[in-house]
């Protein structure tokens, strides 16, 4: 099993995801432990659409 690594929660309280497919392979390769290293970037948008902050985390395996 490959190292674990710690961060802090990150919850979603309404979340757009460009394709559902992608986000629910995703959170099946975490569930059946074959996650592969991958950067996930977390965008916050004003009420008019636009970016205010984005953060971005690489995820290793």
């Amino acid at each position: 099993m490959p190292a674990m690594h710690k961060y802090g929660n990150v919850i979603l309280k309404k979340g757009v995801f460009k394709t559902e497919r992608l986000f629910g392979d995703w959170h099946n390769k975490i569930r059946m432990n074959t996650i592969e290293p991958q950067t996930v970037i977390i965008k916050l948008y004003d009420g008019e659409g636009n970016p205010t902050m984005t953060w971005t985390r690489s995820i290793q395996g």
